[in-house]
């Protein structure tokens, strides 16, 4: 049965079949056909296939792999490109890191540059704060500010006061300062409540005025 599973890695056309043999393979079989599936994923594979191959070769931690997935990741195709990402945050984070920056920069496409955000996150790599503070104080799009002020508060959280009290004057996105209110609430209720009672309840906008009652309201007395 392995032996016909290498064959259809080796010669079959269809990029599913292809995957699913290569899954079906023990780990030290896989190495002998990983260029055959990086093959695979530069062409025209489907998005099954790339599911199925991409989850297989994050089973397989070689020099090869890392070295594919990270071209990949530079200049794969969109599908494919989510996928190699996946495998360097996942088994090669030493290969994502010195890339973060230019990966999650405006040029990329939002879903590209979100799993690099949370992939470089997951490391805890030193600056990681300064990191997602640039993206906070940036004239970014809101999911990316949602992401990082909650990326914040899960690694770093020790950095999140003063990154809110950078941001709130010219922060214009009433749901991102109540997101930041609440992200600060659930680190550090009574620094959260102090800004809020200089920061928020002041506001001139009434929802953020109310953003910031509801958050009191909701603290347990």
């Amino acid at each position: 049965t392995l032996d016909l599973c290498e064959r259809i890695v080796g010669e079959h056309s269809s990029s599913v079949l292809i995957a699913e043999a290569f899954a079906a393979l023990p780990e030290e079989r896989r190495q002998r056909h990983v260029p055959r599936i990086i093959e695979v994923l530069r062409n025209e594979a489907s998005q099954d296939a790339i599911g199925i191959a991409a989850a297989a070769l994050r089973q397989v931690r070689s020099d090869a792999v890392g070295a594919a997935a990270q071209q990949l990741a530079e200049s794969g195709k969109f599908n494919v490109r989510l996928a190699a990402i996946a495998i360097l945050a996942a088994d090669f984070p030493h290969l994502l890191l010195p890339h973060a920056a230019a990966w999650s920069s405006r040029r990329n496409p939002l879903s590209i540059r979100l799993r690099v955000i949370e992939g470089y996150a997951a490391q805890r790599p030193p600056g990681l704060a300064t990191f997602l503070e640039r993206l906070v104080l940036a004239n970014e799009r809101v999911v990316v500010k949602m992401t990082a002020l909650r990326l914040l508060a899960e690694h770093a959280p020790d950095a999140l006061p003063d990154v809110l009290v950078k941001m709130w004057p010219g922060e214009r996105t009433t749901v991102i300062r109540r997101i930041a209110m609440e992200m600060l609430f659930q680190v550090d209720r009574e620094r959260a409540t102090q800004f809020i009672l200089s920061h928020g309840l002041p506001s001139s906008r009434a929802g953020v005025r109310v953003d910031a009652c509801a958050i009191l309201a909701a603290e347990p007395s």
